[in-house]
């Protein structure tokens, strides 16, 4: 909740706002999406090391200017973070990056154009066919009303 004077904004505010303002789906689908992703490469059997997380987090805080303490610190109560919140959503960047790589190495290899320039939009090609399938089935299942993303 964030209190301006004597002004209360909670939370259901602000969701009830970008709902009737057409804001909510956009970030509900991405978030959902990231769950869905997530959860897959795990189940793959794909991992991100403490080594590869480390680097994320340094990548960001210096994508950021977060090097110094006090800065990140700042940077972290501004928006009512955790370094275990950081975290977590950068491990999930980590598991969707390398669920793309191994949907791109299981696909049909001469489906899909060998150029080196084209390899990076054929992932995410591959990628957002796989996800629109998983958003097929969970149409069909009536507890989760979903719109394809994007």
């Amino acid at each position: 909740m964030k209190k301006v004077a004597e002004l209360h904004v909670s939370i259901t505010d602000v969701v009830n706002m970008m709902r009737i303002s057409g804001q909510f789906e956009g970030p509900l689908n991405e978030a959902v999406t990231r769950k869905l992703t997530a959860d897959s490469a795990r189940k793959y059997g794909l991992t991100g090391s403490t080594d590869e997380l480390q680097n994320a987090v340094d990548q960001f805080r210096l994508s950021k200017g977060l090097q110094k303490k006090q800065v990140a610190q700042n940077w972290f109560k501004a928006r009512h973070l955790s370094l275990d919140d950081l975290e977590s959503h950068l491990e999930t960047d980590l598991l969707i990056d390398k669920f793309k790589t191994a949907l791109e190495k299981s696909a049909v290899k001469e489906k899909y154009s060998a150029y080196p320039q084209v390899q990076v939009a054929i992932r995410e090609v591959i990628y957002r066919e796989w996800l629109a399938e998983q958003f097929r089935h969970a149409k069909q299942q009536p507890a989760l009303n979903l719109t394809n993303p994007r």
